[in-house]
């Protein structure tokens, strides 16, 4: 039941979030991102090597620093308010 809820919360978050680009640090590839951070428009930039490889994802807090992010897991995941969804 929890595991059926989450799905349905990462559909919604994915559908009424802010969907924008995100630009790694030093390189041009452009990334999918789903932002549940409904006050900030800024472009999100996260360092080249903090981006989860192909099939992981990883939360992305605005207001932390780039080592005190949480490590890369599953996509299965709420995405919190105030975090951004980062889908290698």
């Amino acid at each position: 039941m929890l595991k059926s809820f989450s799905k349905s919360c990462i559909a919604l978050a994915a559908l009424t979030a802010i969907s924008l680009p995100l630009t790694e640090a030093n390189a041009e590839q452009t990334r999918m991102i789903v932002r549940n951070d409904p006050f900030s428009s800024s472009k999100l930039v996260v360092p080249k090597g903090y981006y989860p490889p192909a099939g992981s994802c990883r939360l992305w807090y605005t207001d932390r620093t780039k080592t005190a992010q949480p490590d890369i897991g599953s996509c299965d995941v709420v995405i919190p308010l105030g975090a951004v969804l980062l889908m290698g």
